[in-house]
């Protein structure tokens, strides 16, 4: 089969696997579908909105990030542990740190992935906000306050005596 060929039925399974969280790079370089097409494939058949894929291939794409987003809360109440040689239960630092880095990417995915200004956008839009009012535009503030130190501090001597 040409690299180019839409098939509607590997096309529908692409855009299954893709709701379900897993990305099109992943899902095109499985070895166990070795009929499905490269990514750029897929990525054309959206482009060139084949058959009408391009509105299915970006429901799929808004709905496998937020799977991904949804999935995160539960690597985030994940525990993860091991046996040590003595039999006790311990808590995997390696793994902890491995949950957090995967949280910290679906929070990466949800606030520039889910952004734009596109009307399935707008349904999901996630992310840090700065919201600017007023005539001037924006204006920045600092405000500082005076630290205070526990310890007293000796006075300074002078240099020289009079």
């Amino acid at each position: 089969m040409p690299a180019e060929a839409y098939n509607p039925e590997i096309a529908e399974e692409i855009l299954v696997r893709m709701r379900c969280g897993e990305s099109v790079r992943s899902i095109c370089s499985d070895p166990e579908h070795p009929e499905f097409p490269c990514r750029k494939t897929v990525e054309r058949w959206a482009a060139r909105d084949t058959e009408g894929f391009a509105d299915r291939y970006a429901h799929a794409y808004l709905a496998g990030v937020q799977a991904r987003i949804e999935n995160a809360a539960e690597i985030a109440e994940e525990l993860p542990t091991f046996k040590d040689a003595d039999g006790v239960v311990r808590i995997d630092a390696a793994g902890v740190q491995r949950n957090k880095l995967r949280c910290e990417q679906a929070r990466w995915d949800a606030s520039h992935l889910l952004r734009g200004s596109g009307k399935l956008h707008k349904l999901l839009d996630y992310g840090d906000k700065t919201e600017i009012s007023g005539e001037m535009g924006i204006r920045t503030v600092m405000v500082a306050s005076p630290v205070k130190d526990a310890t007293p501090r000796p006075e300074p001597k002078p240099d020289f005596e009079s």
